[in-house]
C-alpha cells in the first residue's frame, strides 16, 4: 500500500509545551493560566498565553484537570430512561439551573436496568463530579458515591441519603378531590408500571381520599 502523503496525516493536537514555546513562557505558566492558579500570573503574560491557546486551538484535558483541581465543574444526573419526557423535561431544567450556577450537566441514562444505573453513576463519580442526582430505580439501591454530594429524587429505604420526595399520596387525593368537584363521576388513574416509585401510593390515596366514587386505575 502507498504511503499516505504527509498532508494527509492528521493533525496533532496542540499540547502545553507548544502554547508555552509560543507564548515564550514556562509549561507551569500556562498550567497556571489554564488552572487560575495556584500562582497568580501578570495579566500581560495571561493575555500571551490566551492569545497561543486561542492561535493552537489548544484544548486542556478536562479529566486529567478534574483530577488535579478535584473538581469538574460539573455536576451528574442519573434516571431511568431519558425518553420519558418527564425526565427530559427534568435534566433540560437542571442543565439550566446548572449552567447559571457555572456547572456543566452530565447526564446517565439507565434505561431501565439496575446494573446500568449503578455503572452510570460510577462512572460520573470517577470524573470527580461536584454533585449528583439520581432518580433510582431501586429505592435501596446502593450505588457507590464516595464523598460526591449527592441528592435521590424519590423514596428511600436506607437511611442517610438524602432525598427530595414527590407528595404522590397527597397529589393523587388533590387531583381526585378536585374532579369529583367538578362533578366528575368516572375517574380513571393512568399511571406507570407496577412496582414503579410512587404507582402504588398515587392509587391507594387517589382511591381512598376521593370517598365514592373511587377512582378505577388503568396503568399504561
Amino acid at each position: 500500500m502507498p504511503k499516505q502523503d504527509a498532508q494527509e496525516q492528521p493533525a496533532r493536537a496542540a499540547t502545553r509545551t507548544d502554547v508555552a514555546r509560543l507564548a515564550g513562557v514556562s509549561t507551569a505558566v500556562v498550567s497556571y493560566v489554564v488552572n487560575n492558579g495556584p500562582r497568580p500570573v501578570a495579566a500581560s503574560t495571561r493575555t500571551r498565553v490566551l492569545a497561543a491557546m486561542d492561535e493552537l486551538d489548544y484544548r486542556p484535558n478536562a479529566v486529567a484537570r478534574a483530577l488535579r483541581m478535584r473538581s469538574a465543574q460539573a455536576v451528574g444526573l442519573v434516571v431511568p430512561d431519558v425518553s420519558n419526557t418527564y425526565f427530559g423535561a427534568l435534566a433540560r431544567e437542571l442543565s439550566v439551573q446548572a449552567f447559571t450556577a457555572g456547572y456543566a450537566l452530565l447526564l446517565g441514562d439507565a434505561d431501565n436496568d439496575i446494573d446500568r444505573e449503578r455503572a452510570q453513576v460510577e462512572s460520573l463519580v470517577s470524573h470527580q463530579i461536584d454533585g449528583l442526582v439520581i432518580v433510582s430505580l431501586d429505592p435501596a439501591s446502593v450505588a457507590e458515591t464516595g464523598t460526591t454530594p449527592t441528592v435521590f429524587l424519590d423514596q428511600r429505604s436506607r437511611p442517610g441519603q438524602l432525598s427530595v420526595i414527590v407528595d404522590d399520596r397527597g397529589g393523587a387525593a388533590t387531583a381526585v378531590s378536585h374532579l369529583i368537584g367538578h362533578g366528575r363521576t368516572r375517574i380513571a388513574l393512568l399511571s406507570g408500571p407496577l412496582g414503579a416509585p410512587g404507582v402504588s401510593e398515587r392509587e391507594q390515596d387517589g382511591g381512598r381520599n376521593s370517598k365514592p366514587p373511587a377512582c378505577r386505575p388503568a396503568t399504561t
